[in-house]
């Protein structure tokens, strides 16, 4: 048995579960103790690490909000207790699921225009390079016959 440190706290471990021996025949911790900080300032950093994703998901959309409220009120004009968990609010959900996805789609489909814009423009600048030097190719072809005329026989 040995002390093995994790993140949440030291527990003793068998040397087959945790631990594998290195060629020295010393043992490798997975987790190394000072890599981890243990105790009070551990459970400090899970806690703040865990709370938003548990606040993220008990979110809920305007859609569903409203149906939650609709379902109460029936449920107090009925005189009956509220559970959470209604039809008007699983109905707004899905109502909050599916503007989420709209939302998405347009947003995906305004990268999509976006990235064709850029295509369309990266383009442009490549046969805008390519018209130029053609035109440098021309010039000096020009230059050159016209340095060959003017050295011409006539002169």
């Amino acid at each position: 048995m040995h002390i093995v440190s994790y993140p949440w706290g030291n527990f003793a471990a068998t040397d087959s579960f945790l631990f594998c021996r290195a060629r020295d025949e010393r043992a490798v911790e997975l987790w190394p103790a000072d890599l981890w900080p243990t105790g009070e300032s551990a459970m400090k950093i899970y806690i703040l690490a865990i709370a938003p994703a548990l606040l993220l998901g008990a979110c809920r959309g305007p859609e569903a909000q409203a149906g939650a409220e609709k379902d109460k009120a029936a449920a107090v004009a009925a005189g009956q207790s509220y559970d959470g968990d209604g039809p008007n609010e699983r109905i707004g959900a899905a109502r909050d699921r599916a503007a989420d996805a709209a939302e998405d789609a347009r947003e995906a489909e305004a990268e999509a225009i976006e990235k064709e814009r850029d295509s369309i423009r990266s383009a442009a600048d490549i046969e805008a390079e390519r018209l130029e030097q053609e035109a440098k190719a021309v010039r000096k072809a020009a230059d050159e016959r016209a340095d060959a005329v003017e050295g011409g026989p006539g002169r």
